[in-house]
C-alpha cells in the first residue's frame, strides 16, 4: 500500500504533491531517474510513476528516497 501522495510545505495548510516534491528535488540534485533509482533501489518505473502521481510511496520508499536523495527525512516532509 502507497501512502504518501502529498505532504505539507512551509505555508500553512498547503499541500505540494509527492511527485512533485519528488522531480524537483531530484533534479536540484542533478539526478536522472535512472540514477535515483540507482541510488535507492527502487525501480525507474517505479520512480516515474511516483513523480507523474499515479501512486503514492510507502513509508519505507519515502526513507529510501530521501537517503537517495541526501536529505533529511523530516525535510522530504517539510521543505
Amino acid at each position: 500500500m502507497y501512502l504518501m501522495q502529498t505532504r505539507p510545505t512551509a505555508k500553512v495548510g498547503f499541500m505540494v504533491p509527492y511527485g512533485e516534491w519528488l522531480k524537483s528535488t531530484r533534479e536540484k540534485r542533478g539526478f536522472s531517474q535512472r540514477e535515483l533509482s540507482r541510488r535507492a533501489e527502487i525501480s525507474q518505473v517505479m520512480i516515474s510513476r511516483l513523480e507523474a502521481g499515479t501512486v503514492g510511496a510507502s513509508p519505507e520508499m519515502a526513507e529510501k528516497l530521501a537517503d537517495a536523495l541526501e536529505v533529511s527525512r523530516a525535510a522530504s516532509l517539510e521543505a
